[in-house]
């Protein structure tokens, strides 16, 4: 049983941890592309980067 109730919690450790990072790149790329639309940038151009991105 102490087993399983630690894997359980190491596993809720992990998806927690990997929720975290996935927001933060997320952030990062929203953030990035505003940025490029602000100094300028053209819709296609910015559509091309998130087909390329994703």
């Amino acid at each position: 049983m102490d087993e399983t109730e630690w894997g359980l919690q190491e596993m809720k450790r992990l998806k927690k941890k990997h929720l975290i990072l996935y927001n933060l790149v997320m952030l990062l790329l929203v953030v990035s592309f505003g940025l490029y639309a602000e100094n300028g940038g053209t819709a296609p151009l910015t559509l091309n980067l998130c087909c390329v991105i994703c």
